[in-house]
């Protein structure tokens, strides 16, 4: 009995699907990881602690000066906040991510009725978690 070349045809044809499908979804399922880290970064209060390395920090310019804070100062800040209602005027959505490997940069856009924020973080996927690793950021009116 001989094998037919359309039933190899059809056997690599299925193994070429199962082989990409899985290569694309390790794709969505670090990118639906980014996005869930920034989902805490968005949902902010005891939330947010869960978006960022222990040791990252938030860098912005005010007043023409270097700003330069550990992240925890951020979460306390934010932690703080947790039981007090979210402005329902304020927007966030991610504009843009970009990944390669184990390292991604997402920009995000938070805007409120007078105001403008663009966040970029750096994340990098540690011991198999996506975390932001530092914040930078400018506000605009």
């Amino acid at each position: 009995m001989s094998i037919r070349p359309t039933w190899i045809l059809a056997v690599a044809a299925v193994a070429l699907v199962v082989s990409t499908t899985a290569a694309v979804r390790g794709v969505d399922d670090d990118e639906a990881a980014i996005r869930a880290t920034i989902q805490h970064y968005f949902d902010g209060g005891m939330e947010v602690r869960e978006a960022f390395w222990p040791d990252a920090r938030m860098l912005y310019m005010r007043d023409g000066e270097l700003q330069v804070v550990p992240i925890q100062d951020y979460i306390a800040r934010a932690e703080a906040r947790a039981d007090e209602p979210p402005p329902a005027d304020v927007s966030k959505k991610i504009l843009s991510i970009d990944r390669f490997g184990d390292a991604a940069v997402a920009k995000l856009e938070l805007k409120g009725p007078d105001w403008l924020l663009n966040d970029y973080m750096s994340l990098l996927k540690i011991d198999g978690e996506w975390l932001i690793v530092n914040k930078i950021f400018s506000r605009g009116d």
